[in-house]
């Protein structure tokens, strides 16, 4: 037997010994030999939304009641108008269709699943007069599973955490808890400016007038342009997400929670109307939030609130300088004396970059434009810096909408330049971006 052979076999041996260790595991503390886990998903309960006439569900922080009206569902003995009808909805939907990823055969005692005092019980009014009762029991110690049984029903099955974490909800959880309107298409439209302010200052980001889309400039502590996906990932896409899904209290003080002043401050304008949100660190893994306007008081996670860390440095990326070159017609350098320039022509893929010695083809135009466009910030310049009047290189960008910018690099040390774009320094960069920018304009002109 070759080498390559024996490895294929102890591999496949290893393969079957896993695959054993994993089903012996999947059973359930104290399960004997003759206890078999089915591994086909099955429905627990299949019925049709509109059969259901309602739904109760009770746990150990309470209970609430569902009514389905002809598809309009209220909430009894509350407001329904203070909840949420997507999250009532969702309830419904959940448990009139109920799967469970596996099914334990010959099952032990109850006690064994916690099921012999459940957590919780969702209980389904169906239209002819019968009842389907659920119970929910413990996790299971090997999977993200819960036990779970339905009255009349034999067997034990092993339902998703989500499932699970449904029937042990809170019924002020079912609250409509958003911080701020929904930001779908609609409102992105009249989302005119964005504030987030922490300990260490606070950026504002504007939308631009004028410009198709959703696209937004930097307008404190800087005025910059900024690349679209960098705000989408870090900004945007996150506060479209933002739904807190825990309710902590309606009446109590904000200061109870640290809210008064809190670690970090949301603005929203929308349509000239402002909305103010605080943050504030509860524990490694919680967030307390709320909309200050309210007393409200609901949380996050931790993973949900990481955006609020996010840095206007992030946002201006690898670049000080974020003209594309789909938007210039024109640039040139000025450095010792000397002057290079270039021309772009062409739109997207047909897009080409004339000097006097040659003409580069997309790629290689896109190649060389990401080298010269990267000015990394190296510092936020305060004001009181001393700067050379004389400019080490300047970069005299012309656009296709007309403008044109002039970038200056001025010397402050001997590491260190300022960075004057239309006669504004905000950041401070490294030296050796000059001498960068030097080598590669000089290629392109060899």
């Amino acid at each position: 037997m070759t080498k390559q052979s024996r490895l294929l076999l102890i591999l496949s041996i290893c393969i079957v010994i896993l695959a054993v260790i994993t089903a012996f595991l999947l059973q359930p503390k104290n399960a004997t030999k003759n206890d078999n886990t089915m591994q086909k998903s099955v429905f627990v309960t299949d019925v049709k939304v509109n059969e259901v006439n309602g739904l109760a569900l009770k746990n150990q922080k309470g209970n609430i009641g569902i009514i389905n009206e002809n598809g309009v569902l209220q909430v009894l003995d509350a407001d329904t108008n203070a909840y949420d009808t997507d999250k009532l909805a969702a309830l419904l939907y959940n448990f009139a269709h109920l799967t469970a990823d596996k099914v334990v055969e010959n099952p032990l005692a109850l006690r064994e699943y916690g099921l012999e005092e459940p957590e919780a019980q969702i209980s389904l009014l169906l239209a002819d007069g019968r009842k389907q009762r659920i119970f929910l029991g413990k996790k299971c110690p090997v999977s993200d599973h819960y036990y779970l049984q339905k009255e009349g029903d034999g067997h034990v099955y092993l339902i998703p955490a989500l499932s699970a974490m449904m029937m042990l909800q809170a019924a002020d959880d079912l609250r409509i808890l958003n911080l701020y309107p929904p930001l779908d298409a609609q409102a992105m439209q009249i989302l005119n400016k964005i504030t987030l302010e922490t300990s260490n200052g606070k950026f504002t980001l504007t939308k631009l007038k004028g410009q198709a889309g959703n696209l937004y400039e930097m307008s404190a502590p800087v005025k910059a342009t900024l690349d679209w996906k960098k705000v989408d990932t870090h900004v945007i896409i996150p506060l479209q997400q933002l739904v807190p899904q825990q309710f902590v209290s309606l009446d109590i003080p904000l200061h109870e929670y640290g809210l008064d002043q809190p670690d970090y401050r949301l603005e929203l304008e929308l349509d000239g109307k402002k909305i103010a949100c605080g943050f504030v660190q509860k524990d490694a893994d919680t967030w307390y939030c709320a909309n200050l306007a309210t007393t409200l008081v609901s949380s996050i996670s931790t993973e949900q609130a990481a955006f609020l860390q996010t840095s206007y440095l992030t946002l201006l990326g690898d670049s000080v300088y974020t003209r594309t070159l789909t938007e210039i017609s024109r640039m040139s350098v000025t450095a010792n004396g000397k002057s290079t320039s270039f021309t772009v022509n062409g739109e997207a893929t047909e897009l080409t970059l004339h000097t006097n010695y040659r003409v580069l083809d997309y790629v290689e135009a896109i190649d060389f434009y990401n080298k010269i466009s990267a000015i990394p910030a190296a510092a936020v310049l305060t004001g009181k810096e001393k700067t050379d009047p004389k400019p080490l290189l300047t970069l005299t960008v012309a656009l296709r909408n007309g403008e044109v910018d002039i970038i200056e690099f001025l010397p402050i040390s001997e590491r260190q330049c300022a960075v004057s774009i239309n006669g504004q320094a905000n950041f401070a960069t490294y030296d050796t971006v000059v001498k960068d920018l030097e080598i590669a304009f000089a290629t392109l002109a060899a």
